[in-house]
């Protein structure tokens, strides 16, 4: 109906609106943050501060674009059209380990390479809007953006952020899984080798005896 079209439509652009606004909230902070980092935390080395400095500027410039593809594909991910979704994710994915692999090959330095990166980004921010305009007619009707849906939005949001993080708290609890190969040497015997697995209190042991 035409009512859940535009409640729809509400929906669709406020979240994009919101998802776009943190970007620049984002990116605005990474850009005067930047410089801080890049001089009194990180201690770059003098050679390099320049080069760091843009490299700060240009993953700023990037916020927006990486937050503005992610509520487009959220879009055609509620519509489940994954097919759209994975048209574009997966040359992107590919892409952003074989351009900055092409890049280095070629000599080009770390600015070059998040240029590279960034245009990436931008591209599919294009295709997941242009996509979203052709196959969901809500999104069509005209950018419409509703106050009264942003609180339950961030609500919703924050929530589920945290839902996520709690959720995974048992398993970043999880003391690492460590190897270790300790040799025991006896006058006169062979040398018992122990292939030791330990995680947490649990241990499990192998005794290989050789020559």
């Amino acid at each position: 109906t035409t009512g859940d079209s535009e409640r729809l439509r509400a929906v669709a652009w406020t979240g994009v609106g919101v998802h776009l606004l943190l970007g620049i909230a984002g990116s605005l902070l990474i850009g005067a943050v930047g410089p801080l980092l890049v001089t009194h935390i990180l201690r770059i080395p003098a050679a390099l501060l320049s080069e760091s400095r843009v490299a700060f500027l240009i993953v700023a410039a990037a916020v927006p674009l990486v937050l503005g593809a992610a509520a487009f594909r959220g879009i055609l991910e509620a519509t489940q059209r994954f097919d759209l979704v994975n048209i574009v994710k997966t040359p992107v994915s590919a892409l952003t380990f074989l351009l900055p692999a092409a890049g280095a090959s070629l000599g080009v330095k770390l600015p070059g390479i998040l240029l590279l990166l960034l245009g990436l980004r931008a591209a599919s921010a294009i295709a997941y809007c242009i996509l979203c305009l052709r196959v969901c007619p809500f999104v069509r009707g005209g950018i419409l953006i509703q106050k009264a849906v942003i609180r339950p939005m961030l609500g919703f949001g924050g929530w589920l952020t945290v839902s996520n993080i709690t959720l995974d708290l048992p398993t970043k609890q999880l003391p690492p899984l460590s190897m270790a190969v300790e040799f025991h040497p006896r006058p006169g015997t062979r040398k018992p080798t122990t292939l030791e697995l330990r995680n947490g209190g649990a241990r499990a042991a192998i005794t290989i005896t050789g020559n």
